[in-house]
């Protein structure tokens, strides 16, 4: 248990240092996201979903609001006319409904259920398009 925890700690270290030195985030942000998952983790012992939830969170809120480059492919279609909604749906989709993670998925959960989350995806990634698009076209 505690040879997990110091990998853990570990690797949570060379995830700050990569966001500070590649993403360019502040190290004050870095520090307050990483005091608030470790006093998380020291409240809720038994529960570690809710501070691997708030890293998750704070790990968002940090790289999307820190200024930086935009994926390439979407950055030559958004300058030929495509819409922020359907970007972010392609976004969202592109990577889980790719040929190799479907098989991979398949081979794991079956075709049903395989179908179930293709289906899923879209799905989700139609209403987050349509609503991103509402809001900031």
């Amino acid at each position: 248990m505690i040879e997990s925890l110091a990998l853990t700690g570990l690797f949570a270290i060379g995830l700050g240092v990569l966001l500070v030195k590649w993403f360019r985030v502040k190290s004050y942000k870095v520090a307050l996201a990483a005091a608030a998952v470790l006093v998380l983790a020291l409240l809720f012992p038994n529960e570690p979903l809710i501070a691997f939830s708030a890293g998750i969170v704070a790990l968002a809120v940090l790289i999307t609001s820190t200024r930086g480059e935009e994926v390439p492919i979407l950055q030559g279609l958004i300058g030929a006319g495509m819409g922020k909604g359907p970007a972010l749906a392609l976004l969202l989709a592109g990577p889980a409904l790719s040929l190799p993670n479907m098989l991979v998925i398949r081979s794991v959960m079956g075709t049903q259920k395989t179908a179930a989350y293709v289906c899923l995806v879209v799905v989700m990634a139609t209403i987050s398009d349509l609503i991103y698009g509402h809001f900031y076209a």
